[in-house]
């Protein structure tokens, strides 16, 4: 029933699992891992862990209002409802992209996850704002300007998972 699962703030995403309802992305994520642990998406190392944490904040904080609702909506999403996207809002969304991209390309190089070999909720978490950031071509351009975070992504992109839940825009 589609009814049992609304957002209380009528947002995605929302979860109707085995009769319980549950919204909120690190709620879900974090759910399915533990009801579907193989393999398991949260690294036993406290320190893999706290890697893991910060950047799921970085995206939920910083990541998500620039490269979606700036540059994506206003250069991919708009247009194609008969919109036109402000010039200005795209600009400061790509400026803030690059400083945030800048942090994504050290981690790839310097944590232990964004590595293409660990699959953790980082990439769960990343993976949807990358692939929409990139499908406006000023968005693919300033992705393109980072050889760690481009090839984690190149990596990721090819996964079934991916190919499964592509939005085809």
């Amino acid at each position: 029933n589609q009814s049992d699962c609304l957002h209380p703030f009528q947002q995605v995403p929302c979860l109707s699992h085995n009769g319980h309802v549950i919204f909120e992305t690190n709620a879900i994520t974090r759910y399915l891992d533990r009801v579907h642990p193989n393999p398991l998406l949260q690294p036993n190392s406290p320190f893999e862990m706290a890697k893991m944490e910060q950047i799921i904040s970085i995206i939920d904080q910083y990541a998500y209002w620039p490269m979606i609702r700036e540059v994506f909506e206003h250069l991919v999403f708009r247009p194609k409802e008969g919109l036109v996207g402000d010039e200005a809002v795209i600009r400061d969304g790509l400026v803030k992209s690059h400083k945030i991209l800048n942090v994504f390309e050290y981690m790839a190089g310097h944590a232990p996850v964004l590595d293409a070999q660990n699959f953790t909720l980082v990439d769960l978490h990343l993976a949807p704002i990358l692939d929409y950031l990139q499908r406006a071509p000023e968005g693919r351009d300033a992705h393109s300007c980072y050889p760690r975070l481009s090839r984690w992504f190149d990596h990721i992109a090819q996964t079934e998972m991916m190919q499964d839940t592509d939005p085809e825009f």
